[in-house]
């Protein structure tokens, strides 16, 4: 389920929610909540790409559509898309909603798995 860096195609690698608490595991993992249709998520998927290929040894990264896992979105109190959800060793560190820069969204990802 985990997407390489040459396949951003969202549709075809949703997680259900019982998928996400098997797939992060101790280590770190970046899930992104997404609405295809959200111009912000359009701004951030290039974003994303590329941190999967700066990353991709080191952080997981799913994508969630916003379709599913209404649970999920509830328990961690997501209003906004994209969301992302940094995990390490099977806990959540932090949420990120919205547009962020490509700067910020590193220093994040940095801080997961120094």
């Amino acid at each position: 389920m985990e997407l390489t860096e040459n396949n951003i195609s969202m549709s075809s690698r949703d997680l259900t929610d019982e998928d996400l608490y098997d797939l992060v595991d101790d280590k770190p993992a970046l899930v992104v909540f997404y609405s295809e249709w959200s111009g912000s998520f359009q701004i951030m998927k290039s974003i994303y790409k590329k941190a999967e290929s700066v990353f991709k040894n080191k952080v997981k990264f799913f994508y969630l559509s916003n379709k599913c896992c209404p649970e999920i979105r509830a328990e961690f109190g997501i209003m906004f898309f994209p969301a992302c959800l940094l995990f390490n060793n099977n806990k959540l560190v932090d949420i990120v909603e919205g547009i962020v820069s490509k700067t910020s969204l590193f220093s994040k990802i940095d801080a997961l798995v120094s």
